[in-house]
């Protein structure tokens, strides 16, 4: 039997790797509701919107640990918010570029 190296994903760990997983399943909702929002108020310039997205992207994920906190449903740890959030700043990144390419 042989040994493999282990791979940088394998070196994270089980609870972060499931907040990454819920970062990806909410955040895109979240950012798309604010460039929705963005493009009801401001339709030349919405694209910020997405941008803003991330501030409550990152909120969100604060707050679901600070509810395990509160009511000791879970572990709070600051990290985890950290990994949930993760995503939110790539979708920001590709927002970023494909906001580049049309400009």
């Amino acid at each position: 039997m042989s040994k493999r190296k282990l791979t940088f994903i394998d070196k994270i760990a089980n609870d972060k790797k499931s907040h990454i997983v819920l970062g990806l399943l909410i955040n895109p909702f979240i950012i798309i509701g604010f460039l929705i929002l963005g493009f009801l108020i401001v339709p030349n310039h919405f694209i910020w919107f997405g941008y803003l997205g991330i501030i409550p992207c990152c909120l969100a994920h604060y707050g679901i640990e600070l509810w395990q906190l509160k009511t000791g449903k879970g572990q709070y740890e600051k990290l985890d918010a950290v990994a949930g959030s993760s995503s939110s700043l790539l979708i920001g990144i590709v927002i970023a570029v494909i906001h580049i390419m049309i400009k």
